[in-house]
């Protein structure tokens, strides 16, 4: 960490060692439920994605817990202090788009100590790469959406990008395809998201 735009930083501290698979790290900063400044760091293990909070601006971290499994994702804060985390639950072996893969996602309204059963953001049985295949979050916290993009397909390389927009878990949600134009032979894949907090404009 740097205090001073740069010109100095802090010594370096171990996030994750063994338990680190392709790391893939994830940092985000914040307000937890409280209102008082967190920081998360996350990173890909055996067991899931990891995530680690500071509550010092990073002079030290409390234990990991795995708040999604799959090793590929990202996560979000809410104004609230709500962390939201998505990843894609699969492996190698369905490196060029596989049905067994899902997109799930996960909440933690007490700092990243625990986190909601994951839920299911993909349709089930769609062919999602693993390769290129990160999903990606933003949360609306003015307007109460939150919103997930992710990469579909097959070995064909017929990708394209899905966008689900979620106002209530509880009801269906609205879905769009990026891409999908039949006459066009590109590749979509490695989606980013970002979002507007005065308009609400997600690009």
């Amino acid at each position: 960490a740097s205090r001073d735009r740069g010109g100095t930083w802090s010594p370096p501290i171990t996030i994750a060692d063994r338990e680190c698979t392709s790391c893939a790290p994830l940092i985000a900063v914040g307000n937890d439920p409280q209102r008082k400044r967190i920081l998360y760091v996350g990173y890909a293990s055996e067991s899931g994605l990891r995530i680690r909070a500071s509550r010092d601006g990073g002079a030290s971290f409390g234990a990991p817990v795995t708040a999604v499994p799959g090793t590929r994702g990202s996560f979000a804060i809410a104004a609230d202090g709500t962390l939201y985390v998505v990843s894609l639950r699969g492996s190698v072996r369905g490196s060029y788009g596989s049905g067994d893969q899902e997109i799930v996602m996960a909440t933690s309204s007490d700092g990243g100590r625990s986190f909601t059963k994951p839920r299911l953001i993909s349709r089930y049985g769609e062919r999602l790469p693993f390769y290129f295949g990160t999903p990606r979050i933003e949360v609306d916290s003015a307007r109460k959406w939150i919103y997930v993009a992710y990469t579909r397909g097959g070995r064909d390389g017929n990708w394209d990008l899905a966008l689900v927009a979620i106002k209530d878990l509880a009801k269906p949600w609205t879905r769009a395809r990026i891409g999908d134009d039949a006459t066009c032979a590109a590749t979509y894949f490695a989606p980013q998201l970002a979002l507007d907090p005065t308009t609400g404009a997600l690009h």
